[in-house]
Parts: C-alpha cells; structure tokens; sequence
C-alpha cells in the first residue's frame, strides 16, 4: 500500500468528507492537530539532543582536549584554576541536573503524546462506547505495585488499536483516571517517577522495537518489508537493559480491510482443507510471536542458571559501567508477568436498514430496523472534534475479549508447537466473534 493509500484509508478514512465542515469544526480540529504534532516535534528534538549531548560527553577526542585544556591552565595563576572549577561545575550540571531533566522528559512526553491521543479518541468522543465481554479476564499487570515484564497479542481491526490498548494500560492499570485533565496528567508523571515507570509498553512490529511517535518505524514502513521481524536477542536485550515493561503484538501485521478479506477468502478457497478459514480475522503469521518467546525464555532461563529454579521469574539488570563491562546490580530485579495476554477487539457501528444482510450467511433479522455491522474506523473518524460529529451520526461501538494464558507452559513449547498454539487461538477468535455477531443487541 502506498503512501496516499495509507492515508486515505487508515487516517482519514474512505467516508472523510471535510467540505462539511463549519469554521469552527476547522478551528478545533487544527488546535487538536497541533497539540498532537507540537508533542510529537519537541519529543523528537528532545531525543536528538539528548544523543548528540551523551555523544559529545563521551567522545574520546572531547575528553582528551578537556584534559590537555584543564592541564594549560592549571599553570595560569587564579584565572586559570577559576576557569577549571567552572569547567568542573559544567560537568556536574550535566550530569546531576541537566541529562537526568532531559531523561525525564524523555520518559514523559512519549506518554503525554499517547494521553493526549486516548483522551480525544476515548474519553472525551461521546461517539465511543466501550464494553468487555462477559467472559472477559482482567489484565493485571503489577505485583506488589511492581509493573511486570508482559507480553500481550491482539487481532488487528484499525490503526486505532494502538491506542485502545494504549487506553487500557494508562487508565484502567495506571495511577491516571478518565476525569484528570492534560495538566493533572503532566504534573502527576512529573512528580512521580513511579507513576512513570507503570506506563512502560512497546510495540514489536516492521522490525522493530518501538513507542509511539517513533522516526525509526516510519522509515522502517516505508524502506522494509513487512515480514520483517525482531530478532529474539534483541528482545532479551531490550528486558535486559530497560527493565520492566509491556510488549505488544499484532501477530496479522496488517489491519483486516476489505480487500485483505477478499484475497484471503480466495486463499481460503484455493487450499482448503490445508489452511484454516478465517472470516472475521486474518491469518497470524508466527515468526515475531516465536521470537518474543524466545526472547523471554533466554531472560528466565539466564536467570534460573544464575539462581536456581524459582517460582517467580527474576533478571538482574544490566548496567553500563565507565570501563564499558556490563554490571549486575544484585539488587535491581526485573519481574515477568505468570500471564499472557491474548486481546480480541472488535468495532461496530449500528445502520438503520429495511433489510439486514450478511455477505457470509445471508440476510438476518434487524433489531428495530436496526442492523450492527462490523467497521473498521479509521483515525480520524475517532480523533476528531466532537463537534464535527453530528447527532445524526452512529455510534462506534467497540467490544474487547481478554483471555489470558499462563506462560510457563508457553515457554516450553518448541517453534512447531507454538505455531499451533497461536493458530488455536486465532480459530478462537474467529467463532468468538461469529458467537458475538449472533449475540449482539441494542437496548
């Protein structure tokens, strides 16, 4: 899919139509946009100025020319050494004050960016209603008040699926409720670096380890092909190095459209019975779930070689040292979650029809001349102002499954087996959502 492609279809959507819009639908959608993008741009330059500073703090020809300079002018009476002391109290400004402020914000904007994302797509769109079903399991991701290390899958409807799992990390397992404001949000992660480091998550995806907004997987998109997958070393060196964390999948890395469904029912088709026949979802490929497994497995099994067998999963953290070895400290552990996560997310819309109709099964009945049919909203559809939305316009009706799995069986499974594994669970996930397309109602 190309570049324009993309935008119509995943951003904007197929339905955009901005000639409607009113001088004030322009006003507060530009200011929305330009929050989003004023985020996305410091927290890029922010990045680069923390590597190019780091870069140029331990460049070996900035260190050597420090040196010969303090040496010149210790020779230099009174201004000499005063100059010295001053270079002295750069030094310790830099790395006691200014790179631990940078670090923080660092940590902090990527967060703000995701906040501001889910608070205009979720919590404030009226348009979005959001249930779990019956049958769902709750996600716990701390022990102890301790974020643990967390792998969770997921089919792939809509880009909005990045931040709907987005939402539920940061308010429904956070220190962050639905009514705190963007400032609330700012001051709290400011002043609380616990609160931080709760809302740890990437996305494994094109190759690559990554959090939203990231230069990096853009590029990756557009240069590399989608079938290309992070390696299980880089995996265990990521836990390694960064601790605690949550990791998200989407084993069908595109996102199921129309045309996707076409070519895949025409598969279906052409090697039935040696396929399965997937409607509502699309095939998983198993290559990145095998490797994040992998990459878990060499973390606990480095562990239990180090500490002998334990119930719970530890890894001693790396850190760096200034002879450029690798230190562990005994005491900073690193915490893997007894679960995995497996996420079904399904979007409705409700249409007001004469007949209902099912291009699977046939026609069926509607409720109240009311037909639910499945959607796949684009971005644009969710972030956009409420204002825009007109009263006349359906709802999106989102409905998320959470099963989990204990991991430990997970991780003994050789690569055939956990092939089969995420297969069972995507046939899951297809008469789960056949089960509800019978079940859903309106009130």
């Amino acid at each position: 899919m190309g570049v324009l492609e993309f935008f119509k279809v995943y951003i904007f959507g197929e339905e955009f139509q901005i000639q409607d819009w009113s001088v004030q639908n322009w006003l507060i959608t530009t200011y929305r946009i330009g929050i989003l993008l004023i985020g996305i741009i410091i927290t890029y330059y922010l990045q680069l100025l923390i590597y190019m500073l780091e870069r140029l703090k331990n460049s070996r020809f900035v260190i050597k020319f420090d040196n010969r300079l303090k040496s010149c002018l210790y020779y230099i009476p009174i201004l000499g050494r005063l100059t010295i002391n001053l270079m002295n109290q750069f030094d310790n400004f830099m790395d006691e004050k200014l790179l631990p402020f940078l670090h923080t914000l660092n940590q902090l904007l990527p967060i703000m960016v995701h906040t501001i994302i889910v608070k205009m797509c979720f919590v404030e769109n009226p348009n979005v209603k959001m249930f779990y079903t019956q049958d769902s399991d709750d996600i716990l991701l701390f022990s102890d008040n301790q974020l643990l290390t967390t792998l969770l899958i997921s089919n792939h409807r809509s880009l909005n699926d990045y931040f709907l799992l987005t939402y539920i990390i940061i308010y429904k397992n956070a220190c962050i409720k639905e009514n705190d404001t963007l400032t609330d949000i700012f001051f709290k992660l400011w002043e609380c670096q616990d609160i931080r480091n709760k809302i740890q998550f990437e996305f494994l995806s094109w190759g690559s380890i990554y959090s939203l907004p990231n230069w990096e997987l853009f590029k990756n998109i557009i240069l590399k092909d989608e079938n290309i997958v992070v390696s299980g070393d880089a995996i265990k060196n990521s836990i390694q190095t960064k601790g605690e964390g949550m990791f998200i999948l989407f084993p069908e890395v595109n996102i199921l459209t129309t045309e996707l469904a076409i070519i895949q029912r025409k598969l279906n088709q052409d090697y039935y019975p040696f396929v399965n026949k997937y409607y509502n979802v699309l095939s998983p490929r198993f290559q990145q779930f095998i490797n994040t497994i992998h990459g878990f497995k060499e973390v606990i099994n480095s562990t239990l070689n180090k500490n002998g067998p334990n119930k719970k999963c530890f890894f001693r953290k790396k850190k760096s040292s200034t002879a450029n070895e690798e230190l562990i400290s005994e005491d900073n552990l690193v915490l893997f979650n007894k679960f995995l996560y497996d996420i079904t997310i399904i979007y409705y819309t409700p249409k007001l029809v004469s007949n209902g109709h099912n291009h699977d099964t046939g026609n069926f009945k509607t409720i109240n001349g009311v037909q639910i049919e499945e959607t796949n909203p684009s971005f644009f559809k969710l972030f956009q102002s409420k204002n825009i939305t007109k009263s006349t316009t359906p709802p999106i009706i989102i409905v998320i499954d959470v099963k989990k799995h204990a991991i430990s069986p997970i991780l003994l499974m050789n690569d055939k087996k956990l092939e089969k594994w995420v297969e069972l669970q995507w046939v899951r996930k297809e008469n789960l959502i056949n089960h509800l397309h019978s079940e859903v109602t309106l009130q």
